[in-house]
């Protein structure tokens, strides 16, 4: 199966799946707390993908790595 560009744009980022999914929640305005309740893991999870996430994207907090990641179209 072919990659799509944005898959692929998504995979030289470094981000995982369940980073993005974090990243599309925070960019609707999620806390933290909710998110680990949506997604079914804990408080620590969301906030190490998070991060993780705000590294890939050179973000100093999770907001500025979801508006990045908008801009992006990654979410």
């Amino acid at each position: 199966m072919p990659m799509l560009e944005q898959d692929s744009d998504k995979i030289s980022l470094g981000l995982s799946p369940i980073e993005i999914t974090c990243l599309r929640w925070a960019a609707e305005g999620r806390t933290m707390e909710e998110v680990a309740m949506i997604e079914g893991t804990s408080l620590s999870t969301v906030a190490f993908r998070l991060d993780n996430a705000c590294l890939a994207l050179n973000a100093c907090d999770s907001a500025k790595a979801a508006s990045t990641a908008r801009q992006l179209k990654l979410v």
